[in-house]
């Protein structure tokens, strides 16, 4: 058993290996082509990327400011508006008496 388990590693490492020499000696200009582009798209993403994707979050932050501002605006605008009693310290306490 053991030699064929031997046998099999051996059959299995040689063709591996024969595979991938012969792979790389003819794909190794698109292996190349490959790995620069991949370092590439990597820089890229880093450097430019980055930079987009913080920009977009800048833009939606003053966005959200901008609306919130706006909102204050408009709830102080209608609080000009409200009208309230003016309430003396009696009507509590009559209020507190009712409610024991």
């Amino acid at each position: 058993m053991d030699k064929v388990t031997e046998q099999a590693t051996k059959t299995l490492n040689e063709s591996f290996e024969k595979l991938v020499t012969n792979g790389v000696e003819k794909y190794k200009d698109f292996l190349f082509g490959l790995l620069i582009g991949l370092i590439v798209a990597y820089f890229y993403n880093k450097l430019v990327g980055n930079k987009a994707l913080k920009d977009s979050y800048e833009k939606t932050i003053k966005t959200k400011d901008d609306f919130i501002t706006v909102c204050k605006v408009l709830v102080s605008e209608r609080l000009k508006d409200v009208q309230v009693e003016q309430k003396d310290k009696q009507f509590f306490n009559r209020l507190k008496r009712f409610f024991k």
